[in-house]
């Protein structure tokens, strides 16, 4: 339970420091000093923590669930048939920029804590310590994440020189 006491305290600071209501910087978030300059100065350097239960996130997981189906519709259509649709290297690029950008928005979207929510987040419903946000997706889904967005087919032709040579 030493973990969790040390969790807690560590959120209950960072929200002092990083609690983020909306999109706008809250006067007081590390590094300002005063209420105009500091905030210009930490919007500039950091975009505000996404709420994970925002019309803009849910709807950014939808199109990803979208995505996810018609890829496993059509990847195994294309194996099957040896298919040569005309958009499937456009497909191809379009879904994995989207995940890419998709695991750079999951470091920047708070989480549920569970437990005693209003307690853990001052009353927010979420985390928005970009440490805390980092380390329980670093826990969590990053690594399946990486593991299936990034092109590995692509990057061993690359190491292997699969492509050199041919015409």
């Amino acid at each position: 339970s030493t973990a969790s006491e040390e969790e807690r305290r560590v959120v209950r600071q960072a929200d002092k420091f990083h609690r983020v209501a909306s999109s706008e910087v809250k006067p007081g978030a590390v590094g300002c000093t005063d209420s105009t300059e500091g905030a210009c100065r930490q919007s500039r350097w950091l975009p505000p923590v996404i709420n994970p239960s925002s019309v803009y996130r849910v709807c950014w997981d939808v199109a990803s669930l979208l995505i996810v189906l018609s890829d496993s519709v059509m990847m195994p259509y294309g194996m099957a048939f040896n298919s040569s649709v005309t958009d499937e290297h456009e497909w191809f690029w379009m879904t994995t920029m989207f995940f890419l950008f998709d695991i750079l928005l999951n470091f920047n979207t708070g989480f549920d804590p569970g437990g005693d929510r209003e307690q853990l987040t001052g009353g927010l419903g979420y985390i928005t310590d970009r440490k805390l946000i980092g380390l329980n997706y670093m826990q969590g889904w990053f690594v399946i994440d990486v593991a299936s967005t990034l092109p590995w087919g692509w990057i061993m032709n690359v190491f292997t020189d699969g492509g050199a040579g041919t015409t």
